[in-house]
Formats: C-alpha cells, structure tokens, sequence
C-alpha cells in the first residue's frame, strides 16, 4: 500500500513525512529499551548469579537503575538458600560496570548495604552462610584452559556494610557480631594477587572491636595482614570452648590489641602476630582452677609456620591464684619478660627470659612452701628432646618451706648456672650458690648458717643417687643442732672436691674454720670452743679413713660450764698441730707429729670423781665384758708429741677436808716412737716441770704398748714445796706441814711390769704445823709422834737425807694419788721411817713405838733393861747408852725421856736386901748354908721400895749421858717412877 501522495488530515503525505514518522517510532522504541531493558538485564543477571551460588529464590522488590551513571539502587532483595536461613538486604546502592555482565563478571565499583543479616555456621570441615556451603577454589581457573567454561567473577572495588550484624555459630559455640561498619575494597576473585582491604568497626557480643587490614583470600596460599582491638571482650562468653579443654568455667573481661599477618601454605599455616592483651579479674575451673585481679601480656613477636615457633613476649599478673591435682599457689605479683621461644618441634630453646614473683605462696599434700621475692634470669635454654642446657640465675628472698620431712626458711638465696646440663639422667652444673640467714630442720638435725657461698661444679646421676662436688665453699656464722648437742661456728671455708653415693669421698686442698663451739643444752655446759682450725689435704676414703697433711688449730678449750655449780674450761690450748694425722677405717690412729703449746689442763678431784670428766646423769656402773683376746684392738703410732709452749697443770683435790692446790707452770713433754703395732719398741720421753720454785726434770724411755709395760726414768726434783701437799699428809697421819722443800733423784727401772729403783730424798726446813685449836683432831691417825720423827731424822742443818728403794708391779690398777703422795711423803715418816732409822742409824735397829704414862703414842729406842732389883749399869748397857748419846748430840732436836719401871720381880730381891740391912748376922749364915727364903716370905711387895728403886734407874741412866755421854741435861727429862706387874721386865725406856 503506498502512502506516499495520500492526504492526512488535509496534507499530502510526502516521502520525509514517512521518513520522519519511521525515525519517530524507532526514537520511541529505543527511549523504552533503554528505560526498561537494563533494569530487567540487572535483574536477570544478580539472580542468575545468586542461583549460580546455590540460592533456588531470589526477589527484588525494587531497583533503580542508570545505565549511564553505573548505578543500582536495590531495597529489601532477598535470597532463599534451598536450606537455612534466607540472605536478606534492606537497602543495596552501587555503581556498577554493565558490560562486564555480558563476559559472566559482576564488577562494582562501590556497594553500599545496610540493615543486613548473615548467619554463619560451622559444619564439619566447613562453614554454611545463611544455608549456602561456602568452598573457595584451591587453585584460581587457567586462562589456557579453553574446554571449561568461565565461572562467574566478582570484582568489587568498594564494599560498605553498616548496620548489619553477624551471627556466628560453632557447635554450642555463638557469637554475635554486630557490624556498625565495614568496608571492603579491591575485592577480585580472578585476580588472586591482588589485595583485598578491609576494615570492621563493631562489636563482638557486646565488647567493642575495631579490625583492619588486608588478605588475598583467593590466592593459591592465601594470606592476610590485620590489627585487631577488643574492649571489654567478657571471656564466659567463651565457656563453651574453653569446655573444649577441660575447662569448666571461665569469667572476666579482657582488652586486646594485636596485629597478625599470616597465610595458609601446603605445609600448613603462617602466623606473625603481636600485641597486648589485658585481662580484668580473669578466672577459670576446672582440671585447672585460676584467677587474678589483672594480667597482662604484651606479645612482641610471635610467628608460626605449622613446624616452627618463635616467640617474644611479656606477661604480669596480680593477685594470682592457682590450684591444681591439690596444689594451691598464690602470688601478690608475677612478671615474665620472655626475650625469646625458639621451637621447631624437635628443638627448643630460650634466650633472655625474666621471671619474678613476689608474695608467693604454694600448699601441696606433703607440705607448703613461700617465698617474699623470686627471679630468674634466663641467659640461654636449650632442649633437644633428650639433653638441655641451661644458663642463668636464680634469686629468692624471704624463703621459707615446711613438709614432713622437716623445715627451711632462708633470707635470701642466689644460684648462678654458668652452665647446667641434663640428658634425661645426669646434671652437670656449673656456677655458684649463695644465700643469707639459711635454717634446715631435718630428721632432728637443725642447721642454720647465716651465710653460705659455693662455686664451682655439681655433677650428679639421679638414677643412682650418685655424683660429685668440686669447687670452693664458705660458711657465714653457722649453728648446727642434734639433739641436745648444740654446734657454732663463727666463720668456715674449704676447697677441694666431694664423691657421694653407696659411700662418701672427701678430698680438701684448704680448710678452715673460725670460732668452733660444741654445747650440750641439756646439762648447760660447753663441751668444746676452737677459734680458729685450718687443716691442709684433708681427706675422707670411702671406707670411712680420715687423713689430714697438716692440721693448725688455734685457742682450743673443752669442758666448761657457768651458773652456781659451773667451772672454767677443763682444758685450754693456745696452739695444737698435727702433721700427717690419720685414722683408717679399722680405728688404727698414726701422726708423724702432735705438738700442743700454751696448754692449761685444770684437774679438780672430788669424792664423785674428776669434775668436768663425769657425767652428770651419774649412770649405774656397768661391768663391760672382757674383749676377747683374738679381738683386733685399734693401733696407734705417734712419731712425735710434744706439749710445751708454757703449758700447765693446776690441780685440786677436794676429796679431803682441805683442798689441795698444785700448779704446774711451766710444763715441757715430748715422746717419740709411740707405736702399739712393735710393742717391744722403746720409747724416748724427757719432761720438765715447775711447781711453785720447784723444778722436776726426767727423761728415759718407756714401752707403754707391750704387754707389760718396761722402761727406765730418771730424774731430779729441784726445791719442791711441800705444805701443798700438807691435805694429804693430813689425811694419812693428822699433821699438817707448815713449811718445807723437797730435793732428790729418781732412778727407776721398769721390767716388764715390776718395778726396780730408788728415790734418793733430801727434805729441808721440813716442820709440822701447830694443831688448830678450833678444830678437833681426828681420831686414830696421830699413832706416832711425827714431830720427834722428824727431830730424829734432820741433821745438824735442818736437813733430812733419805734413801727410798722403789718396788712395786705397775699392773696394780688400784693406785690413788693421795696414796702415792702419803706413801712419798708421810710414808717416809711412818711405815718406812724403821727402815730409814736401820738404814741411818744401826744403832737404832731396835727403835719403835711405846706408849707413855698418859697412853700417848711416842716413838722409843729399845728399853735399857735390869736385873731384878738392880739400880746400876752394866758394861754393856754403859755402851748402849753412849751410841745413844751420840745419836742425840747428832741431832739438835732431839729430846730424851727416861722412864724407869719396877716390878713384882724386883720384890723379893729388894725386900732380901732389906732383911740382910736389918739382921745383917742371920742372913749372911742363912747364904752360906744356901737357904733361900721363898718370895711369899716377905708378904705383899713395898710399893715405896719399888717406886725408889725405878727413880734410882733413872737417876743412873740420866747422869751416865749427861756425865760421861756429853748430852745437855737440858734435854734430858724424867718421867715418874713406875711400878707394874712383872710382864716388860725391870727397864729404863728411852722415849725421843
């Protein structure tokens, strides 16, 4: 049909009105393409690409579209997963690319979502998003791989996210996070290389957190770089994961901030983090219960490739407590400054690690420990599975533990590990140890030094229990107990080495000690005190031997006690050595030499015993069984001993009613070749000691090890005074000595036992002390006049010369001081003095003891006997008389009393003698016949008769010594006459 030429409402149809009506209708065609046409496009390609993802249903409600301007606006889209929870949008703005929809790409350049919700949760290896399985591909598509056909591609230039929120769900697990914005950018899954941003402000169920960073999610290794900050992030809301552990609760809240970057390689994933995280009042129970008012830990470095760790962080806690398996800890503060943590899961090792804890308290079942302040230093840790190493140093202050073995407590404690080595068995340990105000109770042993310091090295195997010490110790003042017995020591030092395990080996280069004492609490008294010991090559065998190269012990005292019945020490030593000293394990005792200076021996005797040598618990005396005679006693061999150097002796004896007091200053001893293992071998001694003025020198030998002791001494005695020996003398006769010295020689040979010599003896101004009249004599001991005794025997110079002979067996074990000194002092004037008179005077062979008219013991030459009724001198007793005239000229002290007696039997003859007087004629025939009268023929006896007949005696005895002996009449004295009945015979006795 032709509409060229036609008429139209009064015109001519021209061919441009057709050409223009055609350009018309294709105007209007295109203007309603291009209104419509892209919004269903849009449309068709977000749904095609939501059910390309897994969704079945996808519903716009509205869109706003500019072609030209590449922007979509979109309102309430929802998309339906086959399962779960629909993925709904409320508002959706973004500026597209509409070409790259026909290449299957979605490219935005900016979208903008707010008010959506996204369910995220894990199932098996995996996690679901809003029921759609989310799986990223291992390896992006090759451009090379022309048979597959091009999945669809995101290309996301910005993405916003505001107002949404987040919901997590892992197991029981749920976390709500709330996004108030997120934005991310460059996101591009066909180009793996290229970085994602993002960056996150919201919370975290209910604590705030900020996240940013970077990833490359679709990478064959994908990584990502972030920072991380939480603010009060409430740890209960992880229970349920923490349950995952072992744990049952868990409460506080807890601030981070971290930084991390890590990717996932094929060995497996890469971490590097760093940070703070701070915990407030954080705890949790279960197989392990924890809290603490604050921690800290601040994370320097830590990187993680799925093999090998590296680590560099700090921790501090406060108010820590911690219980576990019954072991409950706490601590006001803990700090840990981990330098570094090096592990690549078979080696691992740490460098400049500082731990510190102060107020720290730990209870176990076996006891409780606490400590006011503990660090370590940590220079090095390395473990390789089976050795570590250590090195580093360990401090304490204020230690103290208790358990049922004992107690401990320390002010301060510091252990140096230079080196510490351990494979699983061994330790070997380097370093040193000190520690201050130290005290351990165990097993009734109490040791408490002041101050300690060790160096050196420490090995031991704790399978055996066995190893070695080595290096250098020193003791600050040290107290020891064990039992009542209380050990001190103000100073020590040793070096040298120590083996301990079945048996302990000692071997010290140096020793020394400062300021020993030994006390025994329960009796009060000090048992020992040294000021100062040093000892050279000291050692102790395994065997239990004891040896010692030299020895040097300065102010040695033992046995003392104070309070009321106390004494001074018993024995003081300014200086002991010994040199070579030992003691073998079978008891056997050898020195080459034992010198002892300065000693002060103090011997107090009392009728208990020696004091200060008894015990005072005074236990009932036991019987010991004899040893047998096969037994192996222990040996003992001294090359040399000697005690000089101003030593002495002071003696009491307080057994007597007067003490005897004797002080022997200066002492010099020495003995050599002491040996019990040659018996046989003599054994040179000398001694020199002074007593008062007095002097005693001896020498000789002696073999006091053979089974019956033989020698030789000899010595002299210089000026010795005697009244100090006047107690015994006391004792033994009743006297006392007031003044008097002793001189002589001694000379005594010993074979096998017996002894054999003599004591030449030479007492000067020797006198006896006038009786105290205000004390009463003791009955039965003056049984001889001791004064006349010793008148006899001094000479003219008032000296008193006595030749003993010594016998005796030195096998007698009941030999008593006071004894010897009666039988060397008294015994001269008593049981030996008839011995000494025969040996002095042979005239006085006869000498002995008489009693006088008053029963007074007096000593007396033999009586110069009468014929019955006779009144003058024969020949003979004219010569018995002059010997004695001579004696008493001889000695000036001397006195003489003659006492005459008569008797029944001088009756008859003195009452014929009358009877001739009165008839002189009858009684001369009656003699020339021989008739004798019997005696009973002149009656009862005439005691006037008799009486004048012994006066007569007297009187002839008397005027013959002073007349024709030449003896003073002055000390010549008569007694009265006596007459007795006829048993001693007609005498004259003649008492000195």
């Amino acid at each position: 049909m032709r509409v060229i030429g036609r008429m139209l409402w009064g015109h001519e149809i021209r061919r441009r009105h057709v050409v223009m009506a055609a350009a018309g209708a294709v105007a209007l065609v295109l203007t309603i393409a291009w209104d419509l046409l892209p919004e269903a496009g849009f449309r068709w390609g977000v749904a095609k690409a939501l059910r390309s993802l897994g969704m079945v249903e996808v519903s716009i409600d509205d869109t706003d579209i500019s072609l030209f301007g590449g922007r979509l606006t979109v309102r309430k889209m929802l998309a339906q997963p086959a399962l779960g929870k629909a993925l709904g949008i409320g508002d959706f703005d973004l500026k597209f690319r509409w070409r790259p929809l026909l290449d299957r790409r979605l490219v935005l350049d900016r979208v903008a979502v707010e008010g959506i919700d996204i369910e995220l949760k894990r199932e098996g290896d995996g996690f679901v998003l809003n029921g759609l399985p989310l799986a990223v591909a291992a390896t992006p598509p090759s451009a090379k791989d022309s048979s597959a056909s091009p999945p669809w591609g995101i290309d996301v230039a910005g993405l916003e996210l505001t107002n949404s929120r987040l919901h997590i769900t892992d197991g029981d697990f749920i976390a709500d996070i709330a996004v108030e914005r997120l934005l991310v950018e460059n996101v591009n899954s066909l180009d793996p290389r290229r970085a994602v941003s993002f960056t996150l402000k919201g919370s975290l169920n209910g604590a705030a957190i900020a996240l940013s960073g970077t990833m490359r999610p679709f990478a064959a290794e994908p990584s990502f770089a972030a920072a991380a900050h939480v603010q009060s992030l409430a740890l209960a809301d992880f229970t349920v994961l923490a349950a995952r552990g072992g744990l049952t609760e868990l409460s506080g809240r807890a601030d981070l901030s971290l930084s991390a970057e890590g990717s996932l390689l094929g060995t497996g994933p890469a971490i590097k983090t760093n940070g703070r995280v701070t915990f407030d009042s954080p705890s949790l129970t279960g197989f392990i219960a924890a809290r603490t008012a604050k921690l800290d830990l601040e994370i320097a470095r830590l990187a993680w490739d799925g093999t090998n760790l590296d680590l560099a962080s700090t921790l501090h806690t406060e108010a820590l407590e911690v219980k576990a398996a019954g072991v409950s800890a706490t601590a006001g503060r803990l700090d840990l400054d981990l330098g570094s943590l090096a592990w690549d899961g078979a080696k691992a090792g740490l460098t400049g690690v500082k731990f510190t804890t102060e107020a720290l308290a730990v209870s176990a079942p076996g006891g409780k420990g606490s400590a006011g302040k503990l660090s370590l230093d940590l220079k090095t840790l390395n473990w390789d599975g089976a050795k570590a190493s250590i090195s580093g140093r360990f401090d304490g202050a204020t230690l103290a533990g208790k358990g049922e073995g004992g107690e401990g407590s320390a002010a301060a404690l510091g252990l140096d590990m230079d080196r510490l080595d351990w494979d699983g068995r061994r330790i070997g340990w380097q370093g040193g140890l000190k520690g201050s105000a130290i005290r351990v109770a165990v097993a009734g042993h109490d040791a408490a030094p002041e101050a300690v310091d060790w160096s050196g090295r420490f090995d031991l195997d704790t399978a055996d229990l066995a190893g070695k010490a080595e290096g250098k110790v020193v003791l600050g003042p040290l107290r020891l107990g064990v039992g009542d017995i209380r050990t001190a020591l103000r100073a020590a030092e040793a070096q040298g080495k120590v083996a301990f395990g079945k048996a302990v080996e000692v071997d010290l280069s140096k020793a020394r000690i400062d300021g020993l004492s030994v006390q025994d609490a329960a009796h009060k008294s000090d048992l020992a005190a040294v000021e100062r010991v040093d000892a050279e090559a000291l050692q102790l065998a395994r065997d239990g031997g004891v040896s010692v190269a030299h020895l040097n012990a300065e102010g040695v005292n033992a046995l003392r006690k104070e309070g009321q019945t106390g004494y001074p020490w018993r024995l003081e030593t300014k200086h002991l050595r010994l040199d070579h000293a030992a003691r073998e394990t079978d008891g056997d005792v050898s020195v080459d030499e034992a010198r002892i200076d300065g000693m002060l021996a103090r011997i107090n005797r009392t009728p208990e015993g020696f004091i200060g040598f008894i015990s005072e618990d005074k236990p009932p005396k036991e019987t010991k069984p004899a040893k047998p005679k096969d037994e192996d006693t222990p040996d003992i061999r001294i090359g040399r001993l000697v005690v000089g150097g101003d030593s002495r002796i002071n003696l009491r004896d307080r057994t007597m009613s007067e003490t005897m007091r004797i002080d022997v200053t200066p002492l010099d001893f020495s003995i050599a070749n002491l040996d019990s293992e040659t018996p046989d071998r003599d054994s040179p001694f000398e001694i020199k000691a002074g007593a008062g003025r007095g002097l005693i020198v001896a020498s000789g030998s002696i073999r006091p090890f053979a089974e019956k002791i033989s020698g030789r001494i000899d010595g002299k005695i210089t000026a010795f005074e005697l009244p100090p020996l006047s107690p015994y003398l006391a004792e033994a006769l009743g006297v006392n000595l007031q003044s008097g010295h002793f001189d002589g020689t001694l000379g005594i040979g010993i074979d096998k036992g017996k002894l054999s010599g003599a004591l030449d003896v030479a007492l000067s101004n020797l006198f006896i002390a006038p009786p105290d009249p205000n004390v009463p004599p003791k009955p039965g001991k003056v049984d001889m006049p001791i004064a006349t005794v010793l008148d006899l025997l001094r000479d003219g110079d008032d000296l008193i010369h006595l030749s003993l002979p010594i016998r005796g067996d030195t096998a007698n074990p009941d030999v008593d001081i006071s004894d010897a000194v009666a039988q060397a002092v008294g015994g001269a004037l008593k049981s030996t003095l008839f011995t000494t008179l025969k040996l002095a005077f042979p005239v006085a062979a006869l000498i002995e003891l008489a009693m006088d008219a008053d029963d007074q013991s007096r000593l007396a030459l033999p009586p110069l006997s009468f014929a019955p009724g006779a009144d003058t001198l024969s020949g003979e007793q004219e010569k018995t008389l002059g010997s004695v005239a001579e004696l008493v000229k001889a000695r000036a002290g001397l006195k003489l009393t003659l006492c005459g007696k008569a008797d029944d039997s001088d009756w008859p003859v003195v009452a014929a003698k009358r009877r001739s007087a009165d008839k002189p004629l009858l009684s001369k025939l009656e003699s020339l016949v021989g008739f004798e009268r019997p005696a009973d023929f002149y009656g009862p006896p005439d005691h006037n008769l008799l009486s004048a007949l012994a006066q007569r005696r007297t009187n002839a005895v008397r005027d013959f010594l002073a007349d024709k002996g030449g003896v003073d009449p002055g000390r010549l004295f008569g007694c009265r006459p006596m007459v007795e009945t006829a048993e001693k015979g007609p005498r004259v006795e003649l008492l000195l």
